[in-house]
């Protein structure tokens, strides 16, 4: 068959009145459609879902033994299909070493442990060796008999008023978004001495009453005492521990812990597909392998379908039904975030040289059992990318394609699994949301462009009922084939399939300045607009034609730019230019026109204050010892343990474009603007007092005099 082009009208191929995509073929830069099939035909859910069987009998939390055989899993399987270089990277952790920003963790070893209830009648309620997710991680070894005191949510300093819980166990009721046992740990234990914590939560609670959900202790000292330990129960036995509390009985409980909080090793799978004339140009995939037992979906679901991919692609490049890869395709299983912050800081110059990351985190859902969305995100403004423009167009072209039950054999591209659902696929390309291991790859002085596959909300999210058949070997089978159509794409680039990019890119990128364009009028729609309003609408469209000459520009560095090439490059960018320009003078137009017809005001940005004069000749500096992103909670005071107030004017994402932002070019209110394009009108004094605590902490420094 006949390779076809990418043409401009990709996007009419998707609108439909049901919201469905039509079942017309786009092809796809640098596939053919036997391609595409051949793909579909060697993936395999079912080889996933016996990977995601064999982690789930670990209890893989991140410095553990469990972790420790779960990699050495990875290491064997990847061997034996036939991957190289497989290494395994160790990085010291001890809860004190940091890597970046990130401050490791300490290695936890548990041998036994259990909680009774010893008054008013005799039971056990949890046990390490039937369900090692009722034990909070990092519990330290005791073994004591106390009573039990009610404490509420036991998340804020109210909820002890009038009780004393001195020498007690305290039984909270902590609600997931409210707080985590660690909290009511440190009010609890560490601020009011209590032995210990019983804590009960679950999502959907009256749906799961017997669920578990497993939690963590974070603070491991506080003022010189030392942590100690919690325990996570379902529901049904927290309001059972409730309930007789309520009843005015004397309620005791006896808990016994044996482990130990020492020193030991993050540990980092990587292993390669090596290229060939493109070798030092890489696409990483990337899965987090730890969680508590059985963790299925969080995340053995993730590391089963990058193995899965790897086999897969090896299998159709050893048959030459795919080139040989160009570029090296990279795969890593690492500790989820800390792993990752530690590998990127020990090999920055190997990091470099990826050109894509894809995360796979939570990939596996049964998605009618955990009523679940699969979701691919988006980059931030701060990292535009081709990366965008291709997941959506082949995304969509699954979805074209997986619609409908029943009619699997009538679609040569549909991908269902033999022994998986027959379900439509529910998926969808969202803005950037960070909160796994992609963030990492872009808020730092190491910028790669970097996706997460997922699926959320999940309800059976870190909880003892992520088991395998929660699973569903046909949505693995989805993302597999999605993965592996996306390396594909871009492993072996060359000048017809750069071409067919860029122009994908150019499509992309005039629907995304139309959506600026709707969001600058919005600004506006006040009455009367203020100039405040005019200058921050104009601001969106400049920064939003920023972002799609980058996208454009990291195309354009894959690609050998021939004559053809480049003046097609070229072109593409003047597209871009005249586009703005008309968004501008539309912006004119409507101010006119809700004028009544009468020029009152102007869209030009006024003179600037005295604070953005001084802002604009202020350049930031990352310290390149700190590559990564600013970890969450770095600049937090040790004696209050959270950020000062005001930073919590700036959201968390706009704390991440902020330092993403920094780039030795930009001045701070070049930062501004561009954080405001893309989060909404955003404060010059908050961002110059952050940046300001940035500098006093080190990791930035001024080309002029600091703010």
């Amino acid at each position: 068959m006949m390779r076809k082009t990418v043409g401009l009208i990709l996007v009419c191929l998707f609108i439909v009145s049901s919201g469905r995509p039509q079942r017309e073929e786009p092809t796809l830069p640098g596939l053919t459609s036997e391609q595409i099939m051949a793909i579909i035909d060697a993936a395999s859910g079912e080889r996933a879902l016996n990977h995601i069987r064999r982690l789930t009998l670990l209890h893989r939390w991140f410095v553990s033994e469990g972790y420790h055989q779960a990699a050495q899993y990875i290491i064997e399987k990847a061997r034996e299909i036939g991957l190289r270089d497989v290494t395994l990277h160790r990085f010291p952790a001890d809860g004190k070493i940091l890597y970046s920003t990130c401050r490791s963790l300490p290695r936890w070893t548990v041998r036994s442990a259990r909680l009774s209830l010893v008054s008013p009648l005799k039971k056990r309620l949890a046990s390490w060796e039937e369900n090692p997710i009722t034990l909070a991680s990092n519990s330290r070894s005791a073994n004591i008999t106390a009573p039990l005191v009610d404490v509420g949510e036991g998340t804020q300093a109210s909820d002890y008023d009038g009780k004393d819980v001195q020498g007690k166990l305290v039984l909270a009721s902590s609600p997931q978004g409210k707080g985590r046992i660690d909290l009511v740990h440190r009010l609890a234990v560490l601020e009011r001495g209590a032995e210990g914590v019983v804590s009960y939560r679950s999502y959907h609670l009256d749906d799961f009453p017997d669920l578990v959900t497993w939690d963590h202790i974070n603070t491991l000292e506080f003022n010189g005492r030392p942590s100690t330990f919690g325990f996570c129960l379902s529901k049904r036995t927290g309001w059972e521990l409730k309930r007789l509390l309520l009843k005015g009985e004397k309620v005791s409980l006896h808990a016994e812990v044996d482990s130990e909080i020492s020193g030991g090793h993050f540990e980092v799978v990587s292993a390669v597909i090596p290229g060939t004339d493109l070798a030092d140009q890489e696409i990483w995939f990337i899965a987090h392998l730890d969680h508590c037992q059985p963790s299925a979906n969080d995340n053995a679901s993730g590391s089963a379908a990058i193995l899965e991919t790897a086999q897969t692609l090896l299998e159709l490049c050893q048959k030459n039904v795919l080139p040989k890869p160009r570029m090296t395709l990279r795969f890593l299983w690492v500790p989820e975030i800390w792993g990752t912050y530690a590998f990127i800081a020990k090999y920055p110059e190997e990091t470099r040289k990826a050109i894509a990351v894809i995360n796979l985190d939570m990939v596996g859902e049964h998605q009618k059992r955990c009523r679940s969305v699969f979701r691919v995100t988006r980059t931030p403004d701060s990292t535009a990318s081709f990366l965008n423009d291709l997941l959506d167009v082949h995304l969509k072209f699954l979805l074209a394609h997986n619609p409908e039950p029943g009619k699997e054999l009538s679609d040569a591209y549909a991908v269902v699994s033999p022994w998986g659902s027959h379900d439509d696929w529910n998926a969808e390309l969202i803005p950037y949301s960070g909160g796994s291991d992609h963030f990492v790859f872009m808020g730092g002085v190491i910028r790669v462009p970097a996706t997460m596959f997922g699926s959320w909300p999940d309800d059976f999210y870190h909880s003892s009922e992520d088991t395998p058949d929660k699973c569903d070997p046909t949505q693995l089978r989805r993302v597999v084939v999605l993965s592996t159509m996306t390396a594909s794409s871009l492993m072996s680039l060359d000048s017809r399939s750069g071409l067919d990019l860029l122009d994908l890119v150019l499509m992309g990128a005039k629907g995304r300045l139309e959506e600026s364009f709707g969001k600058s009028l919005g600004l506006l729609r006040k009455s009367p607009p203020s100039n405040r309003d005019l200058r921050e609408a104009l601001n969106i469209i400049d920064w939003a034609e920023r972002r799609e000459q980058a996208a454009l520009e990291s195309t354009a560095a894959l690609l050998p730019l021939d004559d053809g090439l480049r003046q097609r490059f070229q072109g593409c960018q003047k597209e871009i230019r005249q586009q703005s320009v008309t968004l501008r003078q539309s912006l004119s137009e409507y101010l006119t026109l809700i004028n009544g017809g009468e020029r009152k005001g102007s869209v030009s940005p006024a003179e600037r204050s005295p604070e953005e004069i001084t802002a604009s000749r202020l350049i930031p500096v990352r310290n390149p010892a700190f590559p990564g992103p600013i970890w969450d909670g770095y600049l937090a005071s040790p004696a209050e343990g959270q950020d000062p107030a005001w930073r919590g004017t700036l959201s968390e994402f706009q704390l991440y474009e902020i330092g993403a932002f920094i780039d030795g070019r930009r001045s701070i209110l070049d930062i501004r603007n561009a954080v405001s394009a893309e989060c909404g009108p955003t404060s010059l004094a908050v961002i110059l007092r952050y940046l300001k605590d940035l500098e006093q902490a080190g990791l930035v420094n001024f080309l002029s005099p600091g703010p």
